[in-house]
């Protein structure tokens, strides 16, 4: 666990000396580390270390299995949850429901039917085209 907290934090001091040569603000800059095939305990070890703050995963129903099983519920609001990968139309609703974005909309289909489903329950979707 140790290598992994200390390579995300050689990745959080690049992150920094990359804003600074560029005079950007390291705050302004989001990293999405993707949780899919990493080791639960690892992910638990950065999250105890408040390390990370947006993850990424990229299928709509192992995301929510993993982050309402019991270990990752007491950090379950304390990330903002990506969907990275493809999105099927008839998932759509339960994506909607489980994450905070959604990066991969491929079709105009696709849009209409998230922005429907955000707005039966009042959220707004923030999504990468």
């Amino acid at each position: 666990m140790t290598s992994v907290i200390s390579n995300l934090e050689t990745i959080l001091d690049r992150i920094q000396s990359s804003a600074s040569r560029s005079n950007r603000d390291s705050k302004d800059i989001e990293l999405i580390a993707v949780t899919k095939y990493a080791n639960p305990k690892d992910i638990v070890a950065l999250l105890q270390k408040d390390k990370l703050t947006h993850i990424g995963e990229t299928k709509v129903q192992d995301a929510s299995e993993k982050w309402n099983s019991s270990q990752f519920l007491p950090y379950k609001n304390k990330v903002k949850k990506h969907l990275i990968g493809h999105l099927q139309s008839n998932k759509a609703g339960r994506a909607v429901d489980f994450f905070d974005y959604i990066d991969s909309v491929d079709s105009l289909k696709l849009a209409d039917i998230l922005n429907r489903k955000a707005g039966e329950i009042s959220k707004k979707m923030p999504v990468l085209v």
